[in-house]
């Protein structure tokens, strides 16, 4: 019973790591990619409704997603946690 608690708080730790992780990267990018990313890829919106929001064009959406995730992804690649 003891080890199965134990797996599980290592489980919940390395989560909780992951999310402070993902949330020190996110926080890295320069605001306008940042939103951008955070309106798309964690609320959900399309690109229409966020060029919307922050009265742009959805050719700005698209840049500034496609700077951000590219960034996010060099990120990950650098600490070795996705491949090329």
């Amino acid at each position: 019973m003891v080890e199965a608690a134990s797996g599980e708080f290592g489980r919940e730790s390395r989560k909780l790591d992951q999310v402070v992780t993902f949330a020190r990267d996110l926080s890295a990018l320069p605001l306008d990619q940042r939103v951008a990313v955070v309106l798309s890829d964690i609320q959900g919106l399309s690109y229409r409704d966020i060029a919307r929001v922050l009265s742009v064009s959805t050719d700005v959406v698209r840049s500034r997603l496609s700077q951000g995730r590219a960034a996010l992804r060099d990120t990950l690649r650098s600490r070795g946690e996705i491949g090329p």
